[in-house]
């Protein structure tokens, strides 16, 4: 019964043994004792404790989220244990914030899909975090898994480009998961990248919205294999004027001055869609072939 009066005054130390005795006589770690840990930042004397009893604290800890707010602090106490082995996701309640990326900064959790997939019901920046601290993500990574935050996982500047360079290097099986953004985002980066994707996804992309100053290169380099029927497909589902390339008219059209877009025009031109075009003007002047 003397337990919360002498943590109410801190009048014993952060020892393994007083907090651990402590827990186990309140069952919780409450206000006062939130008291000590706080004035303290670290649990002292852990030698000798065993693995089973600083596990089953640090879960302690880590559900405190009343007592101890700050995610900071519960990470540094629990890493203060020095746990001999993970501890499993599943006994740490998902939270918003850094806990989950401070808890894999310091060794607590295991850096796997399992984990990531623990915050599926937080939200983005709170995943993002994690991803910033994880050194495995992009080895582990799916289209399932990365799915509801796809696009802004590609637009975000603070995720390192190597994982989106597997977005991009896997860009049929991603392709397959991504909305509209997302298909603008994998379009974009493939550009930025300078990366050859097949022309089934470029198809897609372009079909699912994506913008045609992305689209149009990645179309280039299959103008020479492309039959007529697809490349015509994707043409159409472009915005601005490029679904009128695919037809003859009298109307002049006009279209970036890029050199994609010059590959393109003289790809219809064989085609028997456009007549000449003039590329010393932006945006280029296409004539169309009347018949």
């Amino acid at each position: 019964a003397a337990w919360s009066v002498l943590a109410e005054h801190r009048r014993f130390p952060a020892t393994f043994g007083n907090v651990h005795h402590y827990v186990t006589a309140l069952d919780s770690v409450d206000a006062a004792l939130a008291n000590v840990l706080s004035n303290a930042g670290e649990i002292s004397e852990i030698q000798g404790a065993d693995e089973e009893s600083k596990a089953t604290l640090a879960v302690e800890i880590l559900a405190a989220r009343d007592q101890l707010p700050s995610a900071s602090l519960r990470a540094n106490l629990v890493a203060s244990l020095e746990l001999g082995s993970y501890i499993d996701v599943e006994e740490i309640a998902a939270e918003t914030g850094d806990l989950f990326a401070l808890l894999l900064k310091h060794d607590i959790i295991s850096d796997t899909a399992e984990s990531y997939e623990h915050l599926a019901a937080t939200d983005w920046p709170t995943r993002r975090a994690f991803i910033r601290e994880s050194e495995k993500f992009a080895s582990y990574m799916t289209p399932e898994l990365a799915q509801p935050d796809l696009a802004v996982l590609l637009a975000e500047s603070e995720i390192e480009d190597a994982i989106k360079r597997v977005v991009v290097e896997q860009s049929a099986a991603y392709a397959e998961v991504a909305g509209q953004r997302g298909l603008n985002e994998l379009a974009r980066l493939a550009v930025r990248y300078r990366r050859t994707i097949p022309s089934a996804v470029v198809q897609k992309m372009a079909q699912g919205g994506a913008s045609a100053q992305y689209v149009v290169p990645l179309l280039e380099p299959h103008l020479g294999d492309l039959a007529r029927a697809d490349l015509f497909a994707i043409l159409q589902a472009l915005s601005g004027e490029y679904s009128s390339l695919t037809t003859v008219g009298r109307t002049s059209l006009h279209v970036a001055n890029t050199p994609a877009d010059r590959a393109l025009l003289e790809c219809l031109k064989s085609h028997g869609t456009v007549s000449s075009y003039d590329t010393s003007v932006t945006p280029i002047k296409v004539n169309r072939k009347r018949k």
